[in-house]
């Protein structure tokens, strides 16, 4: 308990206290699990995240039913690779939330932060689906 709060209900029913809202509320469904410089948290998926992305992408592409062989092997060919991440990450999206963004931020993501985007989808899908990366 928060020392010298005021304890007051804001409009949605959640207690306030020195401005902050209660630790108990629900996670917001709409956001990722983790953001998109929190690779760390998983040490083993950021590994393998940076060293072997065509890999983990393929792993992915499996855990939503998709094609992974096609989606490890596309991460091989330039042009190709930033428009199939991109679907992958909305596809990701779709799968297990709705989870917020669009074509522009998988665009940014997946340009400028690739092994990171790569991380954060598998750390997403792990989640949601609270499976392992070395699952058959």
């Amino acid at each position: 308990m928060v020392k010298g709060g005021t304890g007051k209900k804001k409009g949605n029913g959640k207690t306030e206290r020195d401005g902050l809202l209660d630790k108990g509320q629900p996670e917001d469904p709409s956001k990722w699990k983790y953001g998109i410089l929190q690779c760390y948290k998983h040490p083993g998926i950021c590994m393998l995240s940076f060293i072997m992305p065509c890999y983990v992408v393929g792993k992915n592409a499996a855990s939503l039913d998709s094609g992974c062989f096609s989606a490890g092997c596309g991460m091989l060919v330039p042009v190709w690779c930033v428009c199939s991440r991109i679907l992958a990450r909305e596809e990701v999206r779709t799968n297990t939330g709705p989870v917020s963004g669009g074509v522009v931020t998988d665009c940014l993501a997946v340009s400028f932060c690739p092994c990171c985007s790569i991380a954060q989808e598998t750390q997403q899908i792990k989640h949601f689906f609270d499976e392992d990366m070395a699952r058959q």
